[in-house]
């Protein structure tokens, strides 16, 4: 597999897994649907700085990736 999408699974991997324990310790599980929404922006932030291209298209797309997220976990919390 390419190595810029295990690093990005291992981001995300290690994330989740912290907002979990978390989630745990303190036993409110809205910690960890709070952190789904910068959950998706972490590995695309991995993977569009890691490109050796960046286009007009992808960094619109980004952009409206990270606003969904904020949208996300704001309406959550």
């Amino acid at each position: 597999m390419n190595s810029i999408l295990m690093t990005a699974l291992a981001i995300i991997l290690s994330y989740m897994t912290a907002w979990y324990l978390l989630a745990l310790l303190t036993k409110r599980n809205d910690w960890a649907d709070i952190a789904w929404g910068p959950g998706f922006v972490l590995p695309a932030l991995k993977i569009a700085t890691d490109s050796k291209w960046i286009s007009y298209r992808s960094s619109i797309l980004f952009l409206l990736l990270t606003l969904w997220a904020a949208r996300l976990s704001i309406y959550i919390f």
